[in-house]
């Protein structure tokens, strides 16, 4: 996650509207690891975009080209100072005219499907903002009423067929024709060692298969045997993450409020186990949500009980939380409940790990696996990079809006990428260093 100044919480994690989006990537243009021709033509655009005088800029140019080895103190302090006045939110910037920021390449227009969309944002840097006309996730409510061709189940079907086929055992022919898992089923599976990353490493091969080509998938999902479901979101992996190393950076620490599972030896089964983590963007009175969790796997011996991810359950009092929610209906009657491990419930998940000293990146029963540098990249890439632009009738007249893309885009965009031969489970996690070295980066770092 990228931020402006990480001192100020509420800014931290509040999304940047599509001009911001612009202001940020012209100044991104000055770096020095960008083509020389590249810079001066960001140099141009600031002038004409910043009401800031043109020495200045010039001055500005000159100084972030340097090494910082090089630099005077004088020049480290105007660089401070300047850096403040082109800020996304400062009030220097003029208006942005759209098609001379298309001619000059800044903004780069884009309609088509959400790979070709992954496809584009893959193939650009900071500096360029992508204007994607008519996205799919604006035609279509995939947050609480999720058709099971927008979800990939984790202990699906599909899944399991390819970790047998993966780890060479058979699977009975009931279950084949069917597709429906048994007793018969699970117990192959605990003595395989399915556990929860080897699921989600075979379910991101899964979704490389052609069948899943056209799907959208927007939600990974574990089916309980009561026929419960609790979702999963890539971007909310990598968003525990951060929110984790900003709380310890920032002494926001997790409380347990009941329960003992955080400690050495606390009861993995019975009774509510709640826990406090501060909330990304605080209110007054309101600084933290209660997460509630039953049924973790067992983090300290992940071969004790191999399947028992697939009974977890947890729920936050966020409004994100909430409004993912549902009930499920058959046969016109509700039968089961919807929740979602979302990036509060993630938290408390690497909490846990944390304070008993399991190594989160290795453990197979980690719920909520680390992004790797680059993959925490691609994601800041969907937040700060993209701009959806949508058409609306306002009484008489065709509008045009443009605005930030919405979690459920990104979890979309992220799947499309999971689908690609070239990113697999590890390109996507299991860093090999630690994530507070990147998880957080200073937005204007020269």
């Amino acid at each position: 996650m990228k931020s402006k100044d990480y001192s100020n919480q509420v800014t931290s994690f509040t999304p940047l509207e599509p001009q911001q989006m612009i202001r940020v990537a012209l100044v991104e243009g000055l770096k020095p690891q960008y083509m020389e021709g590249e810079r001066q033509r960001y140099r141009r655009l600031l002038k004409a975009y910043v009401g800031v005088d043109e020495r200045r800029i010039d001055q500005l140019f000159d100084i972030i080209g340097m090494e910082q080895s090089a630099r005077t103190g004088s020049q480290k302090k105007f660089l401070n100072v300047l850096v403040n006045e082109v800020a996304y939110d400062a009030r220097t910037w003029r208006p942005f005219d759209y098609d001379a920021l298309r001619r000059e390449g800044v903004v780069i227009d884009y309609s088509g499907s959400p790979s070709g969309l992954v496809e584009t944002v893959l193939g650009i840097d900071e500096s360029k903002v992508v204007l994607a006309r008519d996205p799919v996730w604006v035609y279509g409510d995939y947050v609480k009423h999720l058709d099971w061709r927008n979800k990939s189940a984790l202990n699906g079907p599909d899944v399991i067929i390819a970790f047998a086929q993966e780890k060479g055992f058979d699977l009975p022919e009931s279950f084949l024709r069917y597709r429906r898992p048994t007793e018969e089923v699970y117990k192959l599976l605990e003595q395989h060692g399915f556990t929860y990353q080897e699921a989600l490493r075979i379910a991101i091969k899964v979704l490389k298969d052609p069948r899943y080509a056209n799907r959208v998938i927007s939600a990974l999902v574990t089916k309980h045997k009561n026929g419960s479901e609790l979702r999963f979101h890539h971007h909310d992996f990598v968003e525990a993450a951060e929110l984790l190393v900003y709380s310890h950076r920032h002494n926001k620490m997790v409380t347990e409020k009941v329960g003992d599972k955080a400690t050495m030896y606390g009861n993995r089964y019975h009774g509510a186990n709640q826990y406090l983590v501060p909330r990304r963007t605080p209110e007054p009175g309101s600084t933290h949500d209660t997460v509630e969790i039953h049924y973790l796997p067992d983090f300290q011996d992940p071969k004790n009980g191999t399947l028992e991810w697939m009974n977890t359950v947890v729920s936050c009092d966020c409004g994100n939380d909430l409004n993912l929610r549902n009930f499920e209906e058959r046969r016109g009657r509700r039968t089961y409940v919807i929740t979602t491990l979302d990036t509060h419930g993630g938290v408390v998940v690497l909490e846990i790990q944390r304070r008993k000293g399991i190594n989160a990146n290795k453990n197979p029963q980690n719920l909520n696996p680390l992004p790797t540098p680059e993959f925490s990249r691609f994601v800041d890439m969907l937040r700060y990079n993209i701009i959806q632009e949508t058409e609306v009738q306002d009484e008489d007249r065709t509008k045009t809006v443009r605005t930030y893309v919405p979690e459920k885009g990104i979890e979309i965009l992220i799947n499309e990428l999971a689908k690609r031969a070239d990113w697999d489970f590890e390109r996507m996690y299991q860093p090999g260093q630690k994530i507070g070295r990147f998880v957080l980066r200073p937005m204007y770092t020269f």
